[in-house]
């Protein structure tokens, strides 16, 4: 028998054929390929990582594999669109280093499951004018996305009818809409009455129209910025009177140079703290809140900058 410090190589055998024995109480065993399966490379496809050629065909074999994760190396990846089968996870090195690139004025990235979906660790990047949708969501229930960031799309994040979405460190930025949740036509975002959204430490800078539109309820915007917007930062909208968008708090939010950073419609909303600037303590934005149709706002804690306020009440 060879010593404990020699590597043995055995050629010739399949991976189906190796046991997979797992140092764990309890684990069960099974076979080397169905380890190496839960897990794979869109390298392992053919994805070419340079940005050279198209990899629209190998990154979707890849999320089509049946494995579980699907790992994006460092580096840039060109496509056109792709579709995210439900229970997978699609995971990039980081928003700084790893990139996907489209020219698409269609979807970009469609999720084509209705549940549990992750997305970690890239940028998606529209190479052309501002158009497109980066990622589309329909009926998509329990998402999760971190670290990723949008930049260049008409629509940087689109969800119609959703639930239960918690999206942390990421940035939709640079298009038109950053992150855009409705319903269809006049109907809620929902199929029920709650969102269940949680936004945590995200960006929507620099969207020439609004920042984050949201019509539904039961929404959560902790630690978001909302800068460097010529629009609307924030927009939540309820259907009428007697429908009110409710469960909308937002905790500690930050923002400057933005014409008007807040706007509501049939809502009821809670702020606590923040920093809110407007454009600047010189030029102040139009409405730091702007409310209408039978909305109320309780501001917990004094903001920044208190010009132009719009609000029914204060707390």
């Amino acid at each position: 028998f060879p010593s404990h410090d020699m590597h043995v190589v055995v050629s010739g055998i399949n991976a189906e054929a190796v046991v997979y024995d797992p140092p764990f109480t309890n684990a069960v065993q099974t076979n080397a390929e169905a380890v190496l399966a839960l897990s794979v490379s869109v390298q392992n496809f053919g994805a070419d990582a340079t940005g050279a050629t198209d990899s629209t065909s190998a990154i979707q074999a890849a999320l089509n594999s049946g494995a579980g994760v699907i790992n994006l190396e460092e580096g840039t990846y060109l496509f056109t669109s792709l579709n995210i089968p439900e229970n997978v996870s699609l995971v990039g090195k980081g928003s700084t280093k790893t990139f996907l690139e489209t020219s698409t004025s269609g979807n970009a990235i469609t999720f084509d499951g209705a549940y549990n979906t992750q997305l970690h660790g890239f940028t998606l990047n529209q190479a052309g004018a501002v158009q497109g949708t980066g990622l589309y969501l329909l009926d998509q229930y329990f998402v999760t996305m971190i670290d990723v960031t949008t930049n260049g799309f008409e629509y940087g994040l689109r969800a119609i009818q959703a639930l239960y979405h918690y999206i942390r460190e990421c940035k939709f930025e640079g298009g038109t809409y950053g992150a855009h949740y409705s319903g269809t036509g006049t109907v809620w975002n929902v199929d029920w009455f709650n969102n269940v959204l949680t936004f945590e430490n995200c960006r929507f800078n620099g969207n020439s129209a609004i920042g984050t539109y949201i019509k539904g309820c039961e929404v959560v915007f902790l630690n978001c910025d909302w800068s460097g917007l010529p629009g609307i930062g924030l927009r939540v909208e309820g259907v009428s009177q007697g429908y009110n968008a409710h469960g909308i708090q937002i905790i500690q939010p930050y923002a400057e140079n933005i014409e008007t950073v807040f706007s509501f419609s049939y809502a009821f909303v809670e702020i606590n703290g923040g920093f809110v600037q407007g454009k600047s303590l010189s030029n102040p934005a139009t409405s730091i809140i702007d409310v209408a149709d039978y909305s109320t706002v309780f501001w917990h804690g004094r903001p920044r900058d208190s010009d132009y306020w719009d609000y029914r009440d204060w707390e």
